[in-house]
């Protein structure tokens, strides 16, 4: 998939939450504060998801950079 097919579906999902908080801002069969909740949620979940790959992603390439360094720690040893 090019970046730019990235872009489009990232785009089309922000367009889909505003529809759905749009929805759920005009529904006049919740009070205010449910309709905070839910909004809130609507919005925290993919935002608490996009921290937790972000993190995870972190990890990742700090264990592969650990990784590489024992390996070439070990390369050195072997060689002197």
């Amino acid at each position: 998939m090019r970046a730019d097919n990235y872009v489009f579906w990232i785009g089309m999902l922000l367009l889909w939450q505003l529809y759905a908080t749009l929805l759920v801002a005009l529904n006049k069969h919740l009070d205010n504060e449910q309709k905070v909740r839910l909004i809130a949620i609507t919005w925290a979940l993919p935002l608490l998801g996009a921290i937790y790959a972000r993190f995870m992603l972190n990890q990742a390439e700090r264990d592969a950079m650990a990784a590489r360094m024992k390996a070439g720690a070990t390369e050195k040893q072997e060689g002197s």
